[in-house]
């Protein structure tokens, strides 16, 4: 039987050995965002653990896109 919650919590726990670290309320968001995605492209559960890390990967991305927007704004 497949655990999508053990399953998800290594995803989490490897994504930290990498320093990807999030906060319980940014992993939570992240992880609903995961299932509706999945749900939506009619995947499945068993897709959310692979998906969840390409999600973590753009949650750093766009807040890394995002806090240079803002310096370059208040340098400009």
């Amino acid at each position: 039987m497949f655990d999508i919650t053990a399953e998800t919590k290594k995803v989490r726990e490897d994504m930290e050995k990498q320093g990807y670290v999030l906060t319980e309320e940014e992993y939570q968001i992240i992880l609903e965002y995961t299932i509706r995605k999945s749900d939506r492209c009619g995947k499945g559960r068993d897709y959310v653990p692979l998906l969840l890390e390409d999600e973590i990967k753009n949650y750093y991305f766009r807040n890394t896109v995002t806090a240079i927007s803002l310096i370059n704004m208040a340098v400009a």
